[in-house]
C-alpha cells in the first residue's frame, strides 16, 4: 500500500505477483489501501461500486480504498 499519512509521507506497505492458469474470481472485498492491478496476459474482468472493467494485457487499473472491488 502507498499511502500518504497526516506528515505528508508515501508509506509502502506489500506487493505480490499473482497468475491463474485458470478461472480466478477476485474476491469481494472492500480495503484500506489503494491497490493498483496490472495484467501481463490474458483478460481480468474486474469490479469497483457500480464501475465493472475488462483488462487485458497492459492494462491498469487502481482500485480505491474504502471502496467495495470484486
Amino acid at each position: 500500500m502507498i499511502s500518504i499519512n497526516p506528515e505528508n509521507k508515501l508509506q509502502y506497505v506489500s506487493s505480490g505477483l499473482f497468475k491463474s492458469d485458470g478461472e480466478w474470481i477476485h474476491p469481494r472485498r472492500e480495503i484500506d489501501s489503494y491497490e493498483i492491478i496490472f495484467i501481463t496476459e490474458g483478460t481480468a474482468y474486474i469490479g469497483e461500486e457500480d464501475n465493472e472493467f475488462t483488462l487485458s494485457e497492459n492494462d491498469i487499473l487502481i482500485l480505491e480504498p474504502k471502496k467495495i472491488h470484486f
